[in-house]
């Protein structure tokens, strides 16, 4: 293992003698590649920070539970609102629905239709709503790098619904999972 270990130092140690004349502003490979600006965040920003960024990660980040449990309260509230207000948007394409399921009986929609199915949204948007696929290598995209670019309200509310739903998954209610339970931080 020690010899294992000891070659991630040597390879660690290789790679910053090569990129430190890449991040170093008066030598002639950092202007040669136009690097002078990502030299000075390097060096005026990031550098400076290294130290307390380490001390940070050693004593950990408190988090208030708390406050913490009201804010999962307020944006799952939030979530459910979105959701009912994209079934609210989608009631308008009932009908458009309806005559698809008829004319296809074997259908992959759900009832009601899964706003986290991109095969779902896939259908609801080119085969029922008939929406010109704004990204020709993405025919039936539905990221939200494609949604962006729909002029419809479903676009919308599933972009508004996602967005919450990404916060409270990748923070709020993600943040307590991550607590050590010796230190009760998070590091």
């Amino acid at each position: 293992g020690y010899i294992y270990a000891a070659r991630d130092a040597v390879d660690t140690d290789e790679l910053v003698d090569w990129q430190l004349p890449y991040l170093t502003q008066d030598n002639p490979l950092c202007r040669q590649y136009g690097l002078e600006k990502v030299s000075k965040v390097f060096w005026d920003i990031e550098m400076p920070c290294l130290e307390v960024l380490a001390d940070m990660e050693d004593t950990g980040v408190a988090l208030d539970m708390k406050f913490n449990a009201e804010l999962s309260e307020k944006y799952h509230k939030q979530l459910d609102e979105k959701l009912d207000n994209f079934y609210s948007v989608l009631n308008m394409y009932k009908d458009e629905i309806q005559s698809y399921k008829i004319k296809n009986p074997n259908h992959k929609l759900s009832e009601p239709i899964n706003i986290g199915s991109p095969t779902q949204l896939a259908i609801l948007f080119y085969d029922i709503l008939k929406i010109e696929p704004p990204d020709s290598s993405k025919p039936r995209g539905t990221g939200s790098e494609i949604l962006e670019k729909i002029d419809n309200p479903l676009c919308k509310a599933i972009l508004d619904y996602r967005a919450t739903s990404k916060l409270l998954t990748t923070y709020i209610d993600k943040l307590p999972e991550c607590i050590n339970p010796k230190t009760g931080r998070i590091h």
